[in-house]
């Protein structure tokens, strides 16, 4: 992984299970399926582990922990990178990462070949404009292949208003660290394409769809923090 890498990586699918359990005193359910009780099913109960590292098993679901609190399992490169060892942008790109992984119980982490980023100035605001210009200052880069979603801005009117100039300054501060400004919901039609088993990191609700029914590669739909 290259030592500018912003996403590195995309958290893999958390392995639960279907089913909920019996929230019967008398355990009377299976872990999943059926009820002979008759009862309704419940949240899965809660589980703790008692193993300072290591990987165990409650029900179907699977909980990892490497140790250091991140809830994942980490090889040294990754374990490096969250403790700041590669800089400030490698370390916040880490943290997101992780805590992601952590809320869908995900076990590690698995390299993409491309990434496609909504930076809609809306939602971002002047924290999201602040925080890419400072990824920037702080040595920031892409090490894979990255697109960028439609923006609400047209980039060629003379005079903006600073909530516009927010979303250019955001989409420059993308460029500056690598990223293609295509400004397109759908990267696809433009020619960027990844191939069939590819693992990617693309945003956009359309994305998802297309990118694994129809190329046959395989993307979650991102969020800004994947």
């Amino acid at each position: 992984v290259d030592s500018g890498l912003l996403q590195p990586v995309a958290v893999v699918a958390a392995r639960t299970g279907a089913g909920g359990h019996c929230q019967c005193p008398g355990r009377c359910g299976r872990d999943r399926g059926v009820r002979h009780c008759g009862h309704p099913p419940g949240p899965p109960p809660r589980h703790r582990h008692r193993r300072p590292a290591g990987r165990c098993r409650a029900g179907r679901r699977w909980r990892c922990r490497d140790g250091r609190g991140t809830g994942m399992r980490l090889n040294a490169e990754q374990q490096a990178m969250l403790d700041g060892k590669h800089g400030w942008p490698l370390q916040t790109a880490m943290k997101m990462l992780t805590a992601v992984g952590r809320a869908l119980d995900a076990p590690d982490l698995i390299r993409v070949t491309s990434a496609h980023l909504v930076i809609d100035g809306t939602a971002l605001g002047e924290a999201g404009r602040d925080f890419l210009e400072r990824l920037v200052t702080e040595g920031g880069r892409f090490a894979v292949p990255a697109s960028i979603n439609a923006i609400a801005v047209d980039r060629t009117k003379q005079s903006m208003t600073p909530e516009e100039d927010d979303q250019i300054r955001m989409l420059a501060a993308c460029e500056k660290m690598g990223a293609l400004p295509s400004c397109s919901c759908n990267p696809f039609i433009q020619g960027i394409l990844p191939a069939f088993g590819e693992h990617v990191a693309w945003s956009e609700s359309a994305t998802a769809p297309y990118v694994n029914s129809v190329l046959g590669a395989r993307t979650n739909r991102e969020g800004a923090t994947a």
